[in-house]
């Protein structure tokens, strides 16, 4: 089922949208500067082609708030972000207390941790579109060829999103460990490290059957691009530590990785399969799983 707008109040720089569909959503663009320009209406399809890649995994009635922060680039990297906007206690593990996102308590009780906050915050980079991040001019089938060496935006949108469902948390990204002794989140409490290399892998029960055994979290050291041979085939991608922990994927050096996670929307790497083509990844089973396991209703008839 695709989502549709049924309300529309159009104002620069702040639009406010409300879609229904499978997962239904009320938006606000802040984009002070109009930055996105005459781009606005093509990214924020876009955007709405990727809640719905979700929406065809999460089962809830709950209406999120999302908002979409357009901002220069000022830390250089041009990356796009996506997280739930706050979070909740939702139980301890002894001292510590493990929080619930934002966007996992709403899709999960309907209710809201604020009468006025967003639940999920997607900040992007507007440079980044047209010269990295390609506009799918038809997002609802997305068919069309991504040009080579480019990103399809419904891809890069539906990663954030991940983020801001739950794929997040406080552990140290240059150890794996828990840097804060008071709280972690339901994404940070079921990594653990795997006593024969001290390696993270994520251990949700969910992930786990579909993955066929524990999950490796992406976790490496330094910012470098690696040569990775996968079935027989050679691949480049790009390595930063700025992935480690909430992303799948990519040991180094690799190790038992399969399929799922190698080619995963929420890895720590993308990689292009086919030569001459860029890259589209759709929201698949074990994004799904892993979203079952904090807590999220999933469709788990589809998902199994």
């Amino acid at each position: 089922m695709k989502s549709t707008i049924i309300a529309l109040l159009l104002a620069l720089p702040v639009c406010s949208n409300l879609y229904a569909g499978q997962l239904k959503y009320e938006l606000v663009v802040d984009d002070p500067a109009n930055l996105l320009g005459d781009k606005r209406d093509k990214v924020l399809e876009n955007f709405n082609a990727a809640v719905d890649d979700w929406g065809n995994w999460i089962e809830s009635a709950s209406i999120l708030r999302i908002q979409i922060n357009v901002r220069t680039n000022t830390d250089g990297t041009g990356r796009f972000s996506g997280r739930s906007y706050s979070n909740i206690s939702h139980h301890n593990q002894g001292a510590i207390k493990v929080s619930e996102e934002s966007a996992i308590y709403k899709l999960r009780t309907g209710k809201s941790l604020s009468a006025t906050d967003p639940d999920i915050v997607v900040e992007i980079r507007p440079d980044m579109i047209g010269r990295e991040y390609w506009i799918d001019p038809n997002s609802k089938t997305r068919t069309d060829t991504v040009p080579e060496g480019m990103i399809d935006l419904v891809t890069v949108f539906a990663h954030e999103l991940g983020h801001g469902f739950g794929f997040n948390g406080w552990s140290d990204r240059s150890s794996g460990t828990w840097k804060n002794l008071n709280f972690v989140s339901l994404y940070d409490e079921l990594i653990v490290k795997r006593s024969v290399d001290g390696l993270p892998e994520f251990i949700g029960k969910n992930t786990s059957r579909v993955y066929g055994r524990a999950l490796p979290i992406f976790f490496v050291h330094d910012t470098y691009t690696q040569q990775t041979v996968h079935r027989d085939r050679t691949y480049f991608c790009s390595i930063s530590e700025s992935q480690n922990i909430t992303h799948y994927g990519r040991f180094n050096p690799l190790a038992d990785e399969n399929d799922l996670s190698f080619f995963g929307l929420m890895s720590g790497a993308w990689v292009n399969k086919h030569k001459g083509e860029g890259l589209r990844i759709k929201v698949g089973r074990l994004d799904a799983a892993i979203l079952a396991d904090l807590g999220v209703p999933v469709d788990m008839k589809k998902l199994f």
